[in-house]
């Protein structure tokens, strides 16, 4: 599976990309807020975006809604350390498969992941 991970903190974006290479079974890239990553979904075909919401330049939110109304069929989990109900009733709605808090614990992300393919 191809996942992309996108997330202004370069810590936490290393440590959920290496989680998900370790595992054996994920083509991981990453990018470092929304204008990246959709940069990177103009040239490349994702099956999974982690997503975090508070970025600089392009947010989660506004990000999701571009991947899914260009890729409807990429799964999109959103993760961020601000997790509110608002936030999490707009994600869903604008497509998203779930949304995780953080700090994301590796084991259940790779579930979440199986799950949702």
């Amino acid at each position: 599976l191809k996942v992309l991970v996108v997330d202004d903190d370069a810590g936490l974006r290393f440590a959920v990309s290496s989680t998900l290479k370790n595992a054996g079974r994920f083509a991981v890239e990453e990018a470092v807020d929304g204008m990246h990553a959709l940069e990177r979904f103009e040239n490349q075909k994702y099956d999974v975006v982690l997503l975090d919401v508070d970025m600089p330049r392009l947010n989660g939110l506004e990000t999701l809604k571009k991947i899914k109304s260009e890729r409807p069929q990429t799964i999109v989990i959103i993760m961020t350390a601000y997790a509110t109900i608002n936030d999490a009733v707009v994600a869903v709605k604008e497509g998203a498969y779930n949304y995780l808090s953080k700090p994301v614990k590796g084991e259940e992300l790779i579930q979440l992941i199986d799950r949702s393919i």
